[in-house]
Parts: C-alpha cells; sequence; structure tokens
C-alpha cells in the first residue's frame, strides 16, 4: 500500500475487510490506564504504522514496549506518513494471553 495506488487499493479491497491475525509491539496508549486506543509497530521500528481503536476500551493498561496479536476491521488509511487504523474487540499478549475489552 505504498505505492502510488495504495490509497486506492486500500479502498477498493481493504476497507471494512476483517484483517487476520497481526503481531506488533506498543508504541503508546491513550489513556494510558484503560486506554481506547493502541498505537503499534510491525516493522521493528519505534514508529506507529497502526492505530487500534478498541471498543470497548480495555479493563488493564497496556504498556509501552508490549508485544501484542490482534486482529479487526480496517477502517482508515493513511500512506505518508504510513498508517492503517483498525477496530478491534480483543488484543492478547504475543504469548496467547487474552486481554479483554
Amino acid at each position: 500500500m505504498s505505492g502510488t495506488d495504495g490509497y486506492q487499493f486500500f479502498e477498493e479491497k481493504i476497507r471494512n475487510s476483517k484483517i487476520p491475525t497481526f503481531y506488533g509491539r506498543v508504541v503508546s496508549s491513550s489513556p494510558e490506564d484503560n486506554p481506547e486506543t493502541l498505537m503499534v509497530a510491525m516493522s521493528g521500528s519505534s514508529n506507529s504504522e497502526i492505530r487500534l481503536n478498541l471498543n470497548p476500551r480495555t479493563e488493564n493498561s497496556v504498556p509501552s514496549g508490549s508485544q501484542i496479536a490482534f486482529e479487526g476491521v480496517a477502517v482508515g488509511f493513511t500512506q505518508e506518513p504510513f498508517l492503517l487504523t483498525l477496530n478491534v474487540t480483543a488484543i492478547r499478549s504475543s504469548g496467547g494471553a487474552r486481554n479483554s475489552l
């Protein structure tokens, strides 16, 4: 989706589609306690590449640096800087523990 037609590809093929399980590292959460949004890096960088809209919010905090697994529905995309937005109903640690939302 980083090519010149990335936004068009997102709109035609990905928007409102269920995205399979991905793994990433939490860069930040907002608010820090019981977050409703997580910013996640997937490429090993410190830059957020995915925004997770949590509905409902988590019952616990999700510290920066946490390794998580998630799946959701693609609802937004920005090509530069790259940012994919997903609505999710559950996340889990990459070790398998589920974080109830």
